[in-house]
């Protein structure tokens, strides 16, 4: 029974670094989009990976450390899509904007 316990948590702990390696690619991923179809895929896919992290927090006690960093890539990536999405609709001829570059949201409203 431990032996399944312990299998079982391994397995969740997998999907949450499975979840944020997803988000750490759609950070890079999403500046390179110009159809607003693909970058409101991934905005939807952002929302189905944090539902998982929802639910998978509900049943067990994660850690603190795991969370925070699935937090700030959930924001980062939502951010970072947001920030495509003004890009590709914002009108500007192409070159006037300087490059861009995702941005890091961290809690408590602070940028890094």
């Amino acid at each position: 029974m431990a032996w399944l316990r312990q299998r079982l948590a391994g397995l969740r702990r997998e999907r949450i670094d499975e979840v944020t390696d997803r988000l750490l690619a759609i950070i890079d991923e999403a500046p390179t989009l110009r159809d607003p179809a693909a970058i409101e895929a991934l905005n939807s896919e952002i929302d189905r990976l944090a539902t998982d992290v929802v639910r998978y927090a509900r049943e067990r006690a994660p850690e603190m450390r795991t969370m925070a960093a699935v937090g700030i890539a959930i924001e980062t990536a939502k951010a970072t899509v947001a920030d495509a999405r003004n890009a590709v609709s914002g009108g500007d001829a192409p070159g006037s904007k300087p490059p861009f570059k995702p941005r890091l949201h961290l809690a408590g409203g602070g940028e890094g």
